[in-house]
């Protein structure tokens, strides 16, 4: 078994205390891998390249029945390249592709998002029809009017009555006067409840689909943050999905509104004179078709101005958090300068949207004068003739109004759906987005960690970079031991780290816990098992208490408190007027750096993670700040797997073990004292270089 094992370059198998080992078959072309953790089925489907590639060197696919561990969908074998350390790549092996599936259009995606308000827009649609119908009564009304207003002043008419304009019978003014009023109190209570309905499944709309683009941007891996700002981000968060959510509420609104106007002003003026019709509408075929054309143009500005401004809102959000970097070199003039052009940039491109837009309406404008002056001179002519009545020809021309008001709402409408098919294409390329580490899929031991982490042949490479960080690292971190890792800056030493909370995924070779690939196992459930301090470490906006419960939010005041006392918190906490509900700030930036430390501790602390990483948790600080870090760290260090990133040596003597990173690999590892005096040692030779290693 250990030949065959160390044919594919693994270790000979080893034992740990109280774990029954297993033998698990149908790994490597036949070669057996051990588990340590007795493993239970997750949720999901189990990932796919645990099926084949280098994540197959634990054997976690076939035979798990047989070893009386369950897997999680997982068939086949590691074929031909399943050896550590060979083919595949974080790209073939780790992304979790999903079946193909037809493609469905932005506008049908934003529909499926609005139809959940439905009950809204049914009622908003209701209101539409009524307020419309009552708008479109006025030019009818008016036309009432003025003939009965000319019959009773020529005299032909009755002075006590006017013609109700739906109904052919007199009726007394006051009962025509109290309808007219009843039709414009409908229309205006039917608007107020379009806004209404409208408004409601607008926030509606854009609570879900922000919603779910957080959601889908918390499960992206830690690569695309580092392509993607998140001043880049915050813009889609914010002003794209509250553009995309207007496309089925009151965009669509505006644009049934105006074609429902239209279609009801083209039948009015059919029915009033066939013939004044057609010269009214002689220009809705060039309307129409430069409407298309201004429709296409305004969609690519649009998307254009919202990718421009995203670079200029994420361009300001970074200089804006880093001022004091900004005023240390004097730059105060110079970022202005930049972000000035950048404006400028965005003005140019919106100044031919502007322009665009003049242009179409104003030659809308212009055909709708032209077509209303031709109505009226051949309508006028229709009046001298008798064949036609001045208010018959006023209400024409109220109508042709109607016409030229609903194409412009047409297109104008048209336009804004534009822009928001063009914020909702930005949203949904991130909702979309499958991450390249699935944090809902994989294994989850039931039992205990024990802690025994172990890099085997590890290799890392950033998508940015030409050359990879990591070249072949072998690396084992006992149970309950502490480990410190030193070495050079750039070496990679904080990548390493965040390769054991699988932020990135190696390329080749693989990282295990207690004997499992932690490719196979739950990402979330993983990182459920490890603590975290970094040297700058994060504090969220709002109280100590808060921050230090981040891992834990149902942990009581008590546990709190026993977390901050264990962590050298507490009595700084205490000197504060709201104590543990002091507010930290931004980014924690009302505490100083070593109480943001130790309040970071305190958070790890209560979290009670059987494995801690303390990425060079003192090298930022001052004597007495670093001495307080250090009992705290002593104390919550004990029985637990601990890798400590450090470069002062009072940090990496008092570790169990010390190893140097060199080159992309582990140059040297053992005990402080042995590495010291060894000849040629790399640890010595750094602490030459700099003594506070």
């Amino acid at each position: 078994m250990a030949s065959n094992a160390s044919a594919h370059g693994l270790p000979a198998p080893f034992e740990l205390r109280g774990v029954v080992r297993r033998t698990v078959t149908g790994g490597l072309g036949g070669t057996t891998g051990h588990h340590a953790l007795p493993l239970h089925r997750g949720s999901m489907p189990f990932p796919p390249h645990v099926a084949g590639g280098n994540r197959a060197a634990m054997g976690a696919t076939q035979g798990f029945e047989s070893s009386g561990i369950r897997r999680r969908g997982a068939t086949g074998g590691a074929g031909e390249s399943g050896a550590i350390g060979g083919g595949g790549g974080v790209d073939s092996a780790l992304r979790m592709e999903k079946p193909d599936a037809k493609p469905q259009s932005t506008f049908w995606r934003l529909w499926s998002e609005a139809k959940h308000e439905r009950g809204h827009l049914a009622a908003a649609g209701v209101c539409l029809m009524a307020s419309s119908s009552a708008n479109l009564m006025a030019p009818a009304i008016m036309a009432k009017v003025i003939d009965r207003a000319s019959k009773r002043g020529s005299g032909s008419g009755s002075s006590s009555s006017l013609e109700m304009c739906i109904a052919g019978r007199p009726v007394s003014d006051r009962t025509f006067f109290l309808a007219c009023l009843g039709v414009f109190a409908a229309g205006s209570l039917a608007s107020w409840g379009r806004v209404y309905a409208l408004a409601m499944a607008t926030a509606g709309v854009a609570e879900k689909l922000r919603a779910r683009l957080f959601a889908a941007l918390m499960v992206q891996e830690k690569a695309f943050f580092d392509e993607k700002k998140a001043g880049e981000l915050a813009p889609i968060l914010a002003e794209d999905v509250d553009v995309s959510s207007t496309v089925f509420t009151e965009r669509m609104a505006s644009v049934l509104r105006s074609l429902n106007s239209s279609i009801n002003a083209s039948i009015a003026l059919l029915s009033i004179s066939p013939h004044l019709t057609m010269v009214s509408l002689s220009t809705v075929p060039i309307v129409g078709s430069v409407a298309m054309l201004y429709y296409k143009h305004v969609r690519k500005l649009s998307m254009r101005l919202r990718d421009m401004d995203s670079e200029a809102q994420a361009f300001a959000q970074a200089r804006l958090a880093n001022v004091r970097t900004v005023r240390a070199f004097a730059n105060e003039t110079l970022e202005a300068q930049r972000f000035r052009q950048m404006l400028e940039e965005a003005s140019e491109l919106r100044a031919g949207e502007a322009g665009a837009k003049g242009f179409f309406r104003g030659g809308l404008f212009g055909m709708v004068g032209v077509s209303l002056m031709a109505v009226l001179w051949v309508g006028g002519s229709h009046v001298g003739d008798g064949s036609m009545t001045a208010g018959q020809l006023t209400s024409f021309a109220g109508y042709t109004g109607w016409v030229g008001l609903g194409f412009s709402g047409l297109a104008t409408g048209n336009a804004n759906i534009a822009r928001g098919l063009a914020s909702a294409e930005r949203v949904f390329a991130l909702v979309d987005r499958t991450p390249a580490v699935s944090g809902d899929e994989g294994l989850e031991p039931s039992a205990d960690v024990v802690g025994d982490l172990e890099f085997r042949d590890v290799w890392f490479q950033y998508p940015t970079r030409d050359k990879a960080v990591l070249q072949g690292v072998n690396l084992q971190l006992s149970p309950g031991k502490v480990l410190a890792l030193t070495g050079a800056s750039g070496e990679g030493k904080s990548t390493l780290a965040a390769l054991i909370t699988r932020l990135y995924e190696p390329r080749q070779g693989c990282i295990t816990l207690d004997g499992v690939d932690i490719a196979t196992l739950n990402p979330s459930w993983l990182r459920r098992q490890i603590g975290v301090v970094d040297q700058e470490p994060v504090l969220f906006a709002g109280s100590i208490a808060d921050n230090i419960r981040y891992g834990v939010p149902l942990a009581t005041d008590k546990q709190v408190e026993a977390a901050a006392r264990q962590a050298n918190a507490h009595d700084f906490i205490m000197d504060f007027p709201e104590a543990y509900q002091t507010k930290v700030g931004d980014e924690g930036r009302q505490l100083s750096g070593g109480q943001k430390q130790r309040v970071a501790i305190a958070r790890a602390v209560l979290k009670n993670p059987p494995i801690l990483i303390l990425d060079e948790a003192t090298s930022a600080l001052d004597a007495e700040s670093e001495r307080l870090v250090s009992e705290a760290i002593d104390r919550v260090v004990a029985s637990r797997t601990v890798l400590v990133i450090a470069h002062r040596q009072s940090t990496v003597n008092k570790a169990d073990s010390v190893a140097v990173l060199q080159g992309g690999t582990v140059a040297e590892q053992g005990t402080f004292r042995d590495l010291m005096a060894k000849s040629g040692s790399q640890l010595a030779s750094l602490m030459d270089g700099s003594r506070t290693v």
